[in-house]
């Protein structure tokens, strides 16, 4: 969070100077960010030592989403006023936003020196630590803020929320309930509060704080998400259904929402209606991410530009009239040569006419649908009993299953990945994801979570499927997904690319390891910081379960044991290319 703070200086500035200064302020104040940076650069080309127009032009980087040229221009501002608390702590906020954690710890822990009992610096150490972990961490700052001020608000809600994150059910209760005497009228505490009774089995006290919640902030769409979870949690689906659509009316971008109302539909047999709102919610999305048709240069991710070629020429090989296709490759081509190198964090620039050419088909979605319904998913040649016995038996709960699914099936998914225009999400090392909520779906992709039920009851029973996603590789690059655990009970993983392009036998799987991970991890922690991780193994070569890729080869293991993509090398090719889909199914057991 950002402070403008009080730069204690007195300025005798040229009334010039003076006036410029005043009109980016309420350029700023107005959240006007690109005029008011343009002032105070403007004050800053006549004195380019201008604490305020320094500290305002890193202000406007900041909300412009230029991290780190706020970095730089905090860090001007640092040169200027070396004990500056305000400008430690904001330039601890953008270097966090910039991705450089250690360089915002140092900044936020340099304030302190200077102003202990400054609340404002310890809110945001804490709710660093909430995000990145440790959570002991977090709590610990906003417990050194509550000595203070026992009655300190934020500080109260954060401390519960990191507690709730710690599994501390009863703590973040007293917790939350102490900022809810002193704000009743809070909506997201009023969810928190809600959330935790849940969690600890009290639906009656957590439906009633979540149904004042709706009352009193009606449009607020979260409330409604969060109301769907707990008549969700009692098996109410219509209700849930309710709640979750009017989520999604007061926040048609809102991921959550959306999953959560794919995911009531599904499991209310709604498979129909679960599609259906799957792909609407994929063309909202497509609409809102393209919609800035303003700027001069557009950057695209290099691995999904080329992909998106690819499978463009692919459609337009089986006479497939998507609009604009046409214009679409030829374009394209014509700006592919830009393409240099393949990197993890590679994009390209393209002009505003290139791009406004073509968003037809950028804009336009198919999803690939069966000819015939599949009589069977899974293999009905597979003894699944036995598959079921080997998982629970194993101590790690790590198994592999060939042949997993019919012939028909397999092929139903291959063609759904090749044709289907839902790849939206463009990770590092340049794999493109395809989730559920988005249109990743269809009547196949739910009757197969069916099927499990109740080919292995004994796993599944319990338990439904939370999230259902696909990736796709890049066929130049030999890396894939990091090492991490997922929120969720048992993970199910195939492969069903053909082995023909698969160049090497021996890898393109999956490393799963046998430790999982520690219960006190936040998601950030186990699912994202690679270097914790192999600290917490024992590095690389740790104690691990290695299943060799394999088409129509599945993985079924624990969630909560860390995993990786093995080395990959694949031909290239748009066939060629790795492709994956994973279910999960259950909440996180550690």
């Amino acid at each position: 969070m950002h402070y403008f703070g009080n730069s204690n200086l007195d300025y005798q500035k040229l009334d010039k100077t003076k006036n410029d200064y005043d009109s980016g302020l309420v350029f700023l104040k107005n959240k006007d960010y690109a005029r008011a940076k343009k002032v105070f650069k403007k004050i800053l080309g006549r004195n380019s030592n201008d604490f305020r127009s320094s500290f305002c032009c890193a202000l406007a980087d900041s909300s412009l989403g230029n991290f780190q040229e706020s970095v730089v221009m905090f860090q001007k501002c640092l040169a200027l006023m070396p004990d500056n608390t305000t400008v430690l702590n904001n330039l601890g906020y953008v270097n966090k936003c910039a991705g450089n954690k250690q360089a915002a710890l140092d900044a936020w822990h340099k304030a302190l020196t200077y102003e202990p009992n400054n609340f404002d610096v310890p809110e945001n150490l804490g709710l660093f630590y909430k995000e990145f972990g440790p959570l002991s961490e977090a709590v610990g700052a906003f417990v050194k803020i509550l000595s203070i001020d026992p009655f300190h608000f934020n500080s109260l809600v954060n401390k519960g929320s990191a507690l709730v994150q710690m599994r501390r059910f009863e703590e973040a209760l007293s917790s939350f309930e102490t900022a809810y005497k002193l704000n009743p009228d809070h909506p997201s505490l009023l969810n928190s509060l809600s959330n935790a009774y849940v969690e600890i089995g009290q639906l009656s006290t957590a439906l009633n704080y979540s149904k004042l919640s709706v009352e009193k902030f009606p449009e607020i769409s979260n409330t409604h998400n969060v109301l769907g979870l707990i008549y969700r949690k009692l098996n109410q689906y219509d209700d849930a259904i309710t709640c979750f659509k009017k989520a999604v009316h007061y926040d048609p971008n809102s991921i959550p929402a959306q999953s959560n109302l794919v995911k009531a539909l599904y499991l209310s047999n709604n498979f129909n209606e679960a599609i259906n709102i799957s792909k609407k919610q994929l063309e909202i999305y497509l609409r809102s991410h393209h919609s800035d048709i303003n700027k001069e240069i557009y950057s695209l991710p290099t691995g999904k530009f080329l992909h998106d070629i690819e499978q463009a020429k692919f459609l337009i090989s089986f006479g497939y009239k998507a609009n604009g296709i046409n214009d679409f490759v030829e374009i394209a081509e014509s700006i592919k040569y830009k393409v240099i190198d393949i990197d993890s964090k590679s994009y390209l620039e393209i002009t505003r006419n290139d791009y406004i050419a073509m968003l037809p088909y950028l804009l336009d979605v198919f999803l690939y649908e069966p000819h015939n319904q599949i009589r069977n998913c899974l293999n009905p040649k597979i003894d699944w009993k036995e598959v079921e016995n080997s998982y629970l038996s194993s101590g790690g709960q790590v198994t592999s299953i060939d042949d997993f699914l019919t012939l028909e099936a397999l092929e139903f998914f291959r063609n759904f990945c090749n044709f289907s225009k839902c790849w939206t999400t463009n990770y590092n090392n340049n794999y493109l994801g395809s989730f559920a909520n988005q249109g990743f779906i269809s009547a196949p992709h739910l009757q197969l979570a069916k099927e499990l039920k109740l080919a292995m009851p004994n796993i599944f029973k319990n338990i439904e499927l939370e999230q259902l996603w696909g990736f796709k590789y890049e066929s130049r690059m030999n890396k894939g997904i990091g090492v991490h655990a997922d929120s969720a009970a048992v993970n199910l993983n195939f492969w069903i690319t053909p082995d023909i392009h698969n160049l090497s036998k021996d890898s393109g799987g999956m490393i799963i390891y046998t430790k999982p991970a520690p219960i006190n991890w936040t998601f950030q922690e186990y699912n994202a910081n690679k270097n914790l991780i192999y600290d917490f193994l024992g590095g690389e070569q740790a104690e691990h379960v290695k299943i060799l890729h394999k088409s129509n080869r599945a993985a079924l293991f624990n969630s909560a044991l860390f995993h990786e993509t093995d080395n990959l090398v694949f031909q290239e090719g748009y066939c060629s290319r790795r492709v994956n889909l994973t279910y999960l199914f259950g909440k996180q057991l550690l």
